[in-house]
């Protein structure tokens, strides 16, 4: 006997002979063929194979089938097929671009409203600090050391020689012979002196410390708003730079030693930022490099919202000087822009930054919507006699706005409406001039 691959099978002598024994009995008709499970076994394995081989050849054929398919494909539909795959890639990243840029803008706007909210909540703690230490100096015990509080000092025990000293003070007052009350008026006069001294040094510190609060303002009357950056190329320690040195050069003897920028606030984006000045001078000063031009682009610096002109804030324990001290500043710079504006309120109100280019200034219908916008809006505060925009090439006046009022309160009123506001993107500056000027204008 062999296998199905002609290999002789050894079997047990005991299994061999039952096997003898039942093809003895399938000779003779008593019993089944013993054979018969393995050739059933062997024609199952047949049938799987063939079954393989022609699951096999029909495969062959599909992918034959299949790239002489994709040969007979015009090679149009193909590149279209790939247009349209590229497509579908491209506006896929534009979603997720545009999306990573909604996200960006959402957490930067909310990072400026945490600065801000905690900018404003140093102000007001240093507010309260500031009053509640005045309101302590007024109500402390007065003394040699202008009104500060002095500790009562502690009981010392006597020596001998002065407790000796007081028994015999007191025996002498106890004689009737020699009565020695003191005078009452002298006692009165005495803490009559003590209340005078204790009110002059509390009046004195009142002063100092406003004397203090109008040198050196409050931070809006210090910050200057500075626009139109270079994102990428402008950086704080750049305009730090630049505003030291010009502030330096216009105050040579101010604060010798410390750096005219206190800090540089600058924005998420890059595109512009708040610089805080050591004075309200120094700030206004900064103003006259308006238009510089840094890295390729010219700088927008004006006054933030929330400034106060000093022209037109009440005065403050007779420091009424420091506006006027202020506007001084206008001309510390060299080649300063505002020496044609006035300090002092004026019928003619001049508008820097209305306008936006040399588009704007070349289109006369642009020119024209946008002096009756203007006219519209001054008109709330006052009557306006005529609105110019000087469009003459190499004219100091180009592309500034000028608005001519009946009354100088209307100018005033407009001038603190409109100045710092912003305006198609840019932060209007407000100036006065004189009716002469208006009229000498070249359109």
């Amino acid at each position: 006997m062999a296998d199905s691959k002609g290999r002789p099978i050894i079997r047990p002598r005991e299994v061999e002979a039952e096997r003898i024994l039942k093809r003895r009995e399938w000779l003779l008709g008593l019993a089944e063929d013993p054979d018969k499970e393995e050739k059933k076994e062997k024609k199952d394995k047949e049938k799987e194979k063939k079954d393989k081989e022609k699951e096999k050849k029909d495969k062959e054929k599909d992918i034959k089938k299949e790239k002489e398919r994709r040969k007979s494909r015009s090679p149009e539909r193909d590149r279209k097929s790939d247009r349209d795959r590229d497509d579908r890639k491209s506006s896929r990243k534009h979603r997720e671009s545009s999306r990573e840029r909604t996200k960006e803008r959402k957490r930067s706007s909310s990072r400026d409203r945490k600065k801000r909210r905690s900018r404003e909540r140093d102000d007001r703690s240093r507010r309260r600090r500031s009053h509640s230490r005045s309101r302590r100096r007024s109500r402390s015990s007065s003394s040699e050391d202008l009104g500060g509080y002095v500790p009562r000092q502690p009981h010392k025990e006597l020596s001998r020689s002065a407790r000796h000293a007081v028994s015999r003070s007191l025996e002498r007052e106890a004689k009737p012979e020699s009565p020695a009350a003191p005078p009452a008026p002298a006692v009165d006069a005495a803490a009559l002196a003590a209340q005078q001294m204790a009110q002059a040094q509390a009046w004195i510190l009142q002063q100092q410390a406003a004397q203090q609060a109008a040198a050196m303002g409050s931070k809006k009357q210090r910050e200057v708003y500075v626009g139109n950056l270079a994102p990428g190329l402008v950086s704080s320690e750049m305009l730090k730079t630049l505003f030291d040195s010009a502030i330096r050069a216009a105050y040579p003897n101010a604060a010798p030693g410390l750096p005219p920028v206190v800090a540089i606030n600058m924005a998420a984006d890059s595109k512009y930022c708040f610089v805080e000045f050591r004075s309200e001078e120094m700030a206004t000063a900064a103003i006259q490099l308006n238009k510089l031009d840094l890295c390729g682009q010219p700088l927008n610096i004006a006054r933030p919202q929330g400034y106060i002109d000093p022209a037109f804030a009440p005065p403050l324990g007779g420091m009424a000087a420091t506006g006027a001290a202020m506007s001084m500043g206008a001309g510390l710079l060299p080649g300063g822009g505002a020496a044609a504006a006035t300090a002092a309120p004026d019928q003619v109100l001049v508008l820097d930054h209305m306008v936006g280019g040399q588009e704007e200034l070349a289109d006369e219908i642009e020119l024209v919507e946008i002096k009756e916008d203007l006219a519209a809006e001054c008109a709330k505060h006052g009557a306006v006699v005529g609105v110019r925009i000087p469009t003459a090439a190499g004219s100091p006046d180009r592309g500034k706005a000028f608005v001519y009022f009946e009354a100088k309160e209307s100018a005033a009123n407009a001038f603190r409406a409109i100045n710092g506001r912003h305006f198609d993107g840019r932060v209007v500056i407000a100036s006065y001039t004189s009716s002469a000027h208006y009229d000498n204008l070249s359109s």
